[in-house]
């Protein structure tokens, strides 16, 4: 079955349920369906050919993702907040036949060499079906190891992932889904786009994150899930008035580190934890933790996905030992577009080499604790930049917090840690914090106090090279 089935499936099984809701505006499956097919009979393309989807998170978005699929075309998610200069890479890259886009970015599509424009696509249906092989979407990744790359996604390897997903976490028709993901990368994309069609549930989309919003929403609508980055729950614990948040079962934090010390106050505020899970635009989901039962780390892998720890040499280590995780599986990616290579990342021996640096527990959980280019090498010694950060974000008076190589005559290199205040906040207070909590070796040695924020990319993932040029002096 490919995703275009699954959306028949579900849009005809359940035509009459509440599929849709953004703002006051409400859509039944039948009628999200509807729209997708007259979306399909706009394109007169053929398959397997390329469209940019450069637009905001709205019904328009929802229905151009799967109206794409329908006429067997691939979806090229484009940051809607890109400028031309950006925008022309992945539309370009990919030989775009079609842009679909909006009014207020038109003249970017135009400038960006869009080939032929779409805007609010309107026609009588004229469907195709793509077969499970086909590429369903080329998403693009954040680009925290240089350029973005395009990563193809098959229809099977989507459909086999979200499968597992929703196993794992229960997931029914009787959920109510909150997202303000951006739908660009995996995670608002298949998590959530793919979830919501594999269990009949219903979706309420808002255009981006707002935090006052999104717990009001939670409470009128009585919510049960949420989608989130570790940023947005740091924001959620922000908001002076505490909603009525009872209807949650699953707040689930992905695409970027979840610090302990954030995990336990949200739990402490909200009355539930967060569920952490692992993946990659590469790979899509990898890992995950249950809606019921132990919960560690970033969980354990999800069917059908072989993880394991290695050494340098590719050699699997045992319990306990941190090396790098590599992974494989129906749902990942063999290659990138055009065959591109990554400095991060590779597939050696049959495994994806994530670039993650992690351990595993003897009941197979994973526990993440950085990324291999990121280490810090001081006197022959690994230093993981995520441990630093995490000790330093358990400190009241700390906001955020990054740990950056500065080079030392002696030792190579030496942690030097840059930190935004939530209040007074001294040089002297962090160091004396790290004394505390830090083996002297991993101590920073310099700390500089900056006003903030510091630079985060679209997923709101820490974006360390531009951490480094602005604070890496």
């Amino acid at each position: 079955m490919n995703l275009v089935h699954l959306f028949e499936e579900t849009c005809t099984r359940l035509a009459d349920k509440p599929a849709l809701l953004w703002q006051d505006r409400s859509w039944t499956f039948r009628e999200v369906r509807e729209a997708a097919r007259r979306v399909a009979g706009a394109l007169e393309i053929d398959r397997g050919d390329r469209v940019a989807l450069f637009l905001p998170n709205g019904p328009e978005n929802v229905f151009a993702q799967f109206g794409v699929q329908m006429a067997g075309g691939v979806r090229v998610p484009v940051n809607a907040a890109y400028t031309v200069r950006e925008a022309a890479h992945p539309i370009s890259f990919t030989d775009c036949r079609v842009v679909i886009t909006d009014e207020p970015r038109r003249e970017i599509a135009e400038a960006a060499g869009a080939p032929r424009i779409l805007v609010h696509p309107d026609a009588p249906p004229r469907p195709t079906w793509p077969e499970a092989p086909d590429i369903s979407l080329i998403c693009f990744t954040s680009g925290t190891s240089g350029k973005p790359k395009g990563v193809p996604l098959t229809h099977a390897a989507l459909t086999h992932n979200i499968r597992g997903l929703v196993d794992v976490w229960e997931w029914t028709q009787r959920d109510v889904l909150l997202l303000c993901l951006p739908l660009m990368h995996v995670h608002g994309l298949h998590n959530g786009l793919n979830g919501w069609m594999a269990t009949g549930c219903t979706l309420i989309l808002q255009e981006r994150f707002q935090p006052e919003a999104v717990l009001e929403t939670i409470e009128r609508r009585r919510v049960t899930m949420f989608f989130g980055v570790p940023a947005m729950y740091h924001r959620l614990l922000e908001v002076p008035r505490r909603a009525d948040t009872s209807s949650m079962r699953l707040w689930v934090s992905g695409s970027a580190p979840l610090d302990g010390a954030l995990a336990e106050r949200f739990e402490q505020a909200f009355g539930r934890g967060i569920i952490n899970r692992y993946g990659m635009t590469e790979t899509t989901m990898i890992t995950a933790n249950p809606a019921r039962g132990p919960r560690r780390g970033v969980g354990r892998p999800l069917p059908g996905m072989d993880v394991r720890v290695v050494d340098s040499a590719g050699r699997e280590l045992p319990v306990g030992q941190t090396g790098e995780i590599v992974v494989r599986g129906p749902s990942v990616a063999q290659h990138y577009w055009r065959d591109e290579k990554d400095e991060a990342t590779r597939h050696e021996d049959g495994f994806f080499r994530t670039g993650d640096l992690g351990t595993r527990d003897a009941d197979g959980y994973f526990f993440i604790t950085g990324r291999a280019k990121d280490i810090i090498i001081s006197g022959g010694t690994n230093i993981a930049p995520l441990e630093i950060e995490e000790v330093l974000l358990r400190h009241p008076a700390v906001a955020e917090a990054v740990a950056l190589p500065m080079p030392d005559p002696a030792l190579g290199e030496v942690v030097r840690a840059v930190v935004v205040p939530r209040s007074t906040l001294t040089r002297e207070d962090v160091l004396e914090w790290c004394e505390r909590h830090l083996a002297k070796f991993k101590r920073p040695r310099e700390v500089t106090i900056v006003a903030g924020p510091l630079p985060r990319n679209a997923m709101q993932k820490l974006d360390r090279k531009k951490a480094r040029e602005i604070h890496g002096h």
